[in-house]
């Protein structure tokens, strides 16, 4: 028979203090003198006690743990967003249940099923796919990340996806470039990044340019991205610019104007800025969000309303051109 670890009864004993003094200890409930502290950790560190999480929750109406569902952590973009969340939780007291849902609608709709089911204490959304549950129902403290949530009423974390397009295309007009194509993936009124496709054609608009959106749904895939890309860069003619709204989109770009021998004709600008990336391809000029600031926003702003405060519904952080 497997033995049992040391129990809350142990630690008492051990610190010869009560059972409430302890619980009080670990729930952090109540006044305590430093003595008595000291006693009760001094015991729980010889006895190796490991509280339990479930039976604290029950006292404290908290499980400290919280929820990251996100498309898939291949996707550098998404990897740092996790690292960075992962970062903030536990300095706010919180461990992390990563779903990382493979893009899958209906991973997706699971993962949201046992994040409530389980009782996390708040859950930080950055989901690609629509209507996963009806989230104005939810009582549970969400945060969407990069993305609007229910009737837009759920607090969005976001960069400044307007300002960041704006930079891009400014850095090509300013390089000489006045037939620019933009790279997209598929279209959404779900993202606040789907700002980068309107202001694309505001920006050509207003200086009186002829572009194109070429869309492509498989961005999370390069080589399926490469033929969609080369297969529409085909079709238009003389081009000198172009901007990718991600940098896993300009990469594949970068690639096929390689393939096509044009890459010294033509200048690229992607949009996200990761480590990976930037590290990988030093060269690459592209737009920088600020992934860690966004991440630690997001856990504070749950945070804030699993303590009961209202936060804003709409926050917005700057970007920076990298070039």
């Amino acid at each position: 028979m497997k033995k049992k670890g040391p129990t809350i009864r142990d630690v008492a004993k051990e610190a010869n203090v009560s059972v409430a003094t302890v619980s009080r200890y670990l729930n952090n409930k109540g006044y305590m003198s430093e003595e008595l502290k000291h006693k009760v950790s001094e015991a729980i560190e010889k006895l190796n006690y490991i509280p339990n999480q479930v039976a604290r929750s029950f006292y404290s109406n908290k499980t400290n743990l919280i929820g990251l569902i996100v498309p898939t952590i291949c996707n550098p973009y998404f990897a740092e967003v996790a690292y960075h969340v992962e970062k903030a939780a536990e300095k706010n007291g919180y461990k992390l249940l990563l779903c990382n849902s493979l893009n899958d609608v209906e991973i997706e709709k699971n993962y949201m099923k046992m994040l409530l089911a389980n009782q996390v204490d708040g859950i930080v959304i950055g989901t690609h796919n629509d209507d996963l549950i009806d989230f104005d129902s939810v009582d549970t403290p969400i945060v969407g990340l990069e993305r609007f949530l229910g009737n837009r009423t759920i607090p969005t974390v976001s960069c400044d996806n307007i300002g960041g397009t704006l930079k891009a295309l400014d850095y090509l007009y300013n390089q000489g470039k006045r037939k620019i194509i933009c790279i997209s993936g598929a279209p959404s009124s779900k993202f606040p990044a789907d700002d980068r496709k309107t202001y694309y054609s505001i920006f050509m608009q207003e200086h009186d340019l002829q572009g194109k959106l070429i869309y492509v749904n498989t961005s999370f895939d390069l080589n399926d991205s490469k033929g969609i890309i080369k297969e529409e860069l085909s079709k238009c003619g003389s081009f000198d610019g172009i901007f990718a709204t991600d940098d896993l989109l300009a990469i594949s770009t970068l690639q096929v104007l390689d393939e096509l021998g044009v890459s010294n004709e033509v200048s690229v600008v992607g949009f996200d800025g990761t480590e990976l990336i930037t590290s990988i391809y030093p060269n690459l000029v592209t737009i920088k969000q600020p992934i860690k600031e966004m991440a630690h926003l997001s856990v504070e702003l749950l945070d804030r309303q699993i303590e009961g405060e209202t936060v804003p519904t709409f926050s917005v952080l700057p970007v920076s051109l990298i070039c």
